[in-house]
C-alpha cells in the first residue's frame, strides 16, 4: 500500500529537488547545443537549442508520481526500497517519454515549418535515456495493456494527489511558461495511440531519406540529454557554472620539452621528431584555429 504523500517538495534524487534538476538539465542541454557549430538543412540552430531544452525539461516528469516519491523517500529499509524500485508504477521513463512527446507536439503547433518527427525523437530519446537505444520502429509500438494500465495509474496518482499535482504544475509554469501541461493528463490515451500509429510514417520517412541528417540529429539530441542528466546528477553542472577559465601559458609545451630534454635529441628518431615539431611550429601562423580540430600523421 502506498504511503500518503507528504507536502515536502518533489525530489528527483535523494539530495536534489525535481524542479532544480529539470531546470539545470534543460538549461545545460540548450547551452551544449548553443556552443556547437551545426549546419542541418532541415532545422536551424536556434530551434535545435529549443528542442534540446524541451527534452531536458520533460525527461524526468515521471518522477513526480507519489510512487516514485515514496521510493526516493525510503532511506532506512533497503529491502523495502528495492521492492519499491522494481514496481512498474515506480518507473519513470515511459510516462516521461510520452509527456515529452506531448510537449514537442505543442511546440510544433506554432511552428508549421518544422519536421514532423521531432516529437517522435523526443519520445525515443527520453524513453531510453537511462539505458541503451533500441530499434526505433519497434519502440513506437511497445505498449501492451499492462503498460497502458500502469501509465494511467501513474497519471491518476498525480492528478488525485493535490500536492503532487500543484507542484508539477508550478514546476512547468516556471520552466516552460508558454506551455499548458494540463491537457496532457486528459490526452494520455490518445497520445499513446498517436505514438503507436506513427510507426509506419516514421519508418517510411527514414527509408526515403538520402542522407544521415536524421541519424546525426537524433544522436546529437540523445547524447546532449544523457550528458546533461549525468552531469547534473553528479552536481557538475553547478560547478561548471562557477568555474572560471584559467589562462594557459603559451610556452607550456616548450617548457615541458625542455624539462624532459626532448629538445636535445640523442638518437635518430628523436632528431626526426624534433624536426617535425619545428616544422609544425613554423606553420602555426597560417592555421585557422576556428576549425578547432586538426590531425597530424607522421611515421612511427
Amino acid at each position: 500500500m502506498m504511503k500518503t504523500s507528504s507536502s515536502s517538495e518533489l525530489r528527483s534524487h535523494p539530495d536534489k529537488f525535481l524542479s532544480h534538476h529539470l531546470e539545470e538539465v534543460s538549461q545545460f542541454s540548450q547551452k551544449t547545443i548553443s556552443e556547437k557549430k551545426l549546419n542541418f538543412t532541415s532545422i536551424d540552430h536556434q530551434t535545435i537549442e529549443q528542442i534540446a531544452f524541451i527534452i531536458g525539461a520533460g525527461h524526468d516528469f515521471g518522477k513526480s508520481t507519489p510512487f516514485f516519491q515514496e521510493y526516493i523517500d525510503e532511506k532506512t529499509d533497503e529491502r523495502q526500497k528495492a521492492l519499491l524500485k522494481n514496481k512498474p508504477v515506480t518507473k519513470h521513463g515511459k510516462i516521461s517519454a510520452v509527456f515529452t512527446y506531448f510537449l514537442l507536439k505543442e511546440f510544433l503547433k506554432a511552428r508549421k515549418d518544422l519536421r514532423w518527427d521531432l516529437p517522435i525523437f523526443g519520445y525515443l530519446i527520453v524513453k531510453r535515456h537511462h539505458g541503451n537505444l533500441k530499434n526505433p520502429v519497434s519502440e513506437l509500438v511497445d505498449f501492451d495493456e499492462d503498460d497502458i494500465e500502469v501509465l494511467n495509474e501513474q497519471k491518476n496518482s498525480i492528478v488525485t494527489n493535490p500536492d503532487s499535482f500543484s507542484q508539477i504544475i508550478r514546476i512547468y509554469q516556471n520552466i516552460l511558461p508558454k506551455h499548458d501541461i494540463c491537457p496532457f493528463f486528459e490526452k494520455l490515451n490518445s497520445l499513446i495511440e498517436e505514438i503507436k500509429k506513427s510507426k509506419t510514417p516514421f519508418r517510411e520517412s527514414l527509408e526515403k531519406e538520402q542522407s544521415l541528417e536524421s541519424y546525426v540529429l537524433f544522436q546529437l539530441l540523445y547524447s546532449t540529454l544523457t550528458n546533461s542528466d549525468k552531469m547534473d546528477a553528479a552536481d557538475l553542472v553547478a560547478s561548471l557554472k562557477n568555474k572560471t577559465q584559467s589562462a594557459i601559458d603559451d610556452q607550456i609545451v616548450d617548457n615541458y620539452r625542455n624539462k624532459k630534454n626532448f629538445n636535445k635529441s640523442h638518437d635518430k628518431i628523436g632528431a626526426i621528431r624534433n624536426c617535425i615539431y619545428e616544422d609544425v611550429i613554423a606553420q602555426i601562423g597560417t592555421i585557422n584555429l576556428e576549425k578547432k580540430i586538426y590531425s597530424l600523421n607522421v611515421p612511427n
